[in-house]
């Protein structure tokens, strides 16, 4: 049989197979709803600490990847739903090329710092190739966020336009909302990005602590503008993000945005037609590679804004995980918001979610200006947010600099050594 759900949001139903309740796996919070049996049914239940010794934290497990999808695979889906194949531009197209104005001395790049005065204190978090470690500058006392990618890894996993581009691009940006870069370094196996420390942890991991994954309107709002502000930056700058999504936004020690991770990131002067970013934030046009530009990251701030509100991402396939499934909820359109969202944000969601590109709020003559006058947003103090004269809804409650609390266990590192043809690939 089914249940009901009770509770201040509202009902919900489950059938069989479904299930409820799994934010308190993530953090320790109560759902406080009311169950109810719709005719006979049989309720499993299972404590965190059973679930986390049989398969692992869940939210290391539900953490979204960003991936370079598969032209094939978005071929087959574009079959499947009788759309014509893209025309324009190639979905296996290079993300980025190298930017010849980036080519510095080793001394620029360093920005005075030195690799052999950096200290390790401890582990901040890894990615598909990079690991980040908390460390101390011996000489000045500061202390900083340091990535390192092994050059061996990059190479096999064709990312070393990627990794380009990202330090070449976080040259060109400077936003208290966005992660600043601080220096650069490489040695024999490895490339290294020195950046500003940000405590707080990831935003996927505050809302994940928080009951059934999700915030007020007036929170939402607050990271929601530190997002459109770093994007405003960006494009300003005809530089596209295509990688928002919570794990990729950090909170700093007084409790605003930093946005991370620029691999995908680009300089767009039109369109591009690569494939890349977290399925359950591909933009429609994105997915059918008819080619996009900044509406894309409008999009996904509208996915954002839906998933800090509801608890998870509009075009997710629920229960599953199928990638396929979701690219396909997103080109059909399949948009379902709950009646716990009021009438304002669901405005603003729809009109960011609108597939017709020129139509999606942002992409009209009055840009981003549109965006921010929305009425969800009536009231909202632009300036002081920039200036961080606003309170943030939650501010990281920290000991010291060097407090990791929210960040998780080092779960060890192997040795990478780079087989190096001497064709200079990582200079400049």
């Amino acid at each position: 049989g089914n249940v009901r759900a009770r509770g201040p949001a509202g009902t919900t139903s489950y059938a069989q197979g479904e299930w409820w309740g799994e934010a308190a796996l993530k953090a320790d919070v109560q759902d406080d709803r009311r169950i109810t049996a719709v005719g006979p049914a049989t309720i499993f239940c299972i404590s965190r600490d059973e679930f986390e010794a049989r398969i692992g934290p869940l939210r290391k497990i539900s953490a979204r990847p960003s991936v370079m999808m598969r032209a094939q695979d978005f071929a087959a889906l574009r079959a499947e739903l009788g759309i014509p194949e893209a025309i324009g531009g190639s979905t296996l197209e290079q993300v980025a090329e190298e930017d010849e104005d980036a080519e510095e001395e080793d001394g620029a790049a360093s920005g005075g710092y030195r690799l052999a005065d950096l200290e390790q204190l401890a582990y901040l978090g890894a990615g598909a190739f990079g690991r980040v470690t908390l460390v101390k500058d011996k000489r000045s006392g500061g202390v900083f966020a340091l990535k390192r990618q092994w050059k061996q890894q990059v190479v096999d996993m064709r990312q070393v336009t990627n990794v380009v581009n990202e330090k070449n691009l976080m040259r060109k940006l400077n936003h208290p909302f966005i992660l600043r870069l601080v220096a650069t370094f490489q040695d024999k196996d490895c490339l290294y990005l020195l950046l500003e420390r940000v405590m707080g942890g990831e935003l996927f991991s505050y809302l994940a602590n928080t009951s059934g994954g999700i915030v007020s309107d007036a929170h939402a709002r607050f990271y929601a503008g530190c997002v459109l502000l770093a994007l405003e930056h960006m494009h300003d700058q005809n530089i596209l993000y295509r990688d928002l999504k919570p794990e990729n936004i950090m909170i700093d020690e007084q409790g605003y945005c930093r946005i991370i991770d620029f691999g995908f990131a680009k300089i767009v002067e039109d369109r591009t037609y690569t494939i890349c970013g977290t399925p359950e934030y591909l933009a429609p046009e994105l997915v059918l590679g008819r080619g996009h530009h900044k509406g894309v990251d409008y999009w996904a701030v509208g996915v954002l804004i839906f998933e800090m509100l509801v608890g998870y991402s509009p075009f997710a396939d629920r229960p599953g995980n199928d990638q396929m499934v979701v690219c396909k909820n997103i080109v059909e359109q399949r948009l379902v918001i709950p009646k716990v969202v009021g009438a304002k944000a669901r405005d603003l969601i729809k009109k960011l979610l609108n597939r017709t590109v020129s139509s999606r709020l942002g992409c009209k003559r009055g840009g981003v200006a549109d965006i921010k006058s929305h009425k969800w947003f009536k009231g909202f103090d632009w300036a002081a947010l920039e200036q961080k004269r606003q309170d943030p809804p939650w501010v990281p409650p920290l000991k010291s600099a060097t407090d990791t609390q929210h960040f998780d266990e080092d779960p060890g590192d192997e040795y990478m050594p780079f087989a190096d043809d001497g064709s200079g690939i990582f200079d400049g």
